[in-house]
């Protein structure tokens, strides 16, 4: 994160120079998903309010719905629920009418985990299986483990929770992000394994788990991953 914010930043310096609309409609969303991904919501929200102004100003209409479900899942990150559900809404209804199916699952994800932390369990099942099929069938495997993370997550919001099957879906997320070198949810995925633990009394089991995504948040400087993985060990 630290050697890509430069970058970033770079990006929209000579945007900024060439006057270029699409081109700084990527580079503030780029640099805003960066700070997504660390869990830096409220950096990465301005960035992504520009890139949809942008996208609106310079009726650039092919990117909004890209841009709108980034910027929903910034809002959702920062705890924003119900300002996050209609920029995610946006973004799964309208991306196939602009002719991008490509990140639809990861935007059908981040929807579904709107609809859980909103109590909408039905509907985050329906999406979590809609992406994962999507992603399968799209070859998107990166797409396919954060599908697999929200399934663990529908499955431990059941009532009893099914923690066998959260289990699984878990580990799963946890073994594609490790092959795939994804750091961020691998830590994630460690986390909610730890938590998962916790809840079965099993405390052997969550305290090497906690560990590991304590471990992997700090050498990634992700602080807010850090603090929650923190006060669960």
């Amino acid at each position: 994160f630290s050697e890509g914010v430069p970058h970033g930043e770079e990006g929209i310096r000579i945007a900024e120079e060439l006057d270029h609309p699409v081109s700084l409609i990527y580079v503030n969303c780029s640099l805003g998903v960066l700070f997504l991904t660390q869990g830096e919501p409220d950096k990465a929200i301005p960035l992504l309010e520009r890139a949809l102004q942008i996208c609106q100003s310079a009726d650039i209409p092919v990117y909004v719905p890209f841009v709108a479900s980034r910027l929903g899942a910034a809002h959702l990150f920062a705890g924003r629920v119900f300002e996050a559900l209609p920029y995610l809404e946006q973004g799964v209804e309208n991306l196939p009418t602009v002719g991008r199916v490509g990140f639809l699952s990861l935007s059908m994800v981040w929807l579904g985990e709107g609809y859980l932390l909103s109590g909408r369990l039905a509907d985050a099942s329906d999406l979590a299986e809609r992406a994962l099929q999507l992603s399968r069938t799209h070859k998107e495997r990166g797409h396919e483990a954060w599908a697999l993370k929200l399934l663990g997550d529908v499955a431990l919001g059941h009532n009893p929770p099914k923690t066998q099957q959260a289990e699984s879906y878990y580990r799963h997320a946890s073994a594609v992000s490790l092959e795939l070198g994804m750091r961020p949810l691998r830590a994630h995925s460690h986390l909610s394994l730890g938590e998962l633990y916790t809840q079965m009394d099993q405390s052997g089991k969550a305290q090497k788990e906690l560990s590991t995504a304590t471990d992997l948040y700090r050498s990634m400087e992700m602080r807010a991953g850090l603090r929650e993985a923190e006060i669960a060990l």
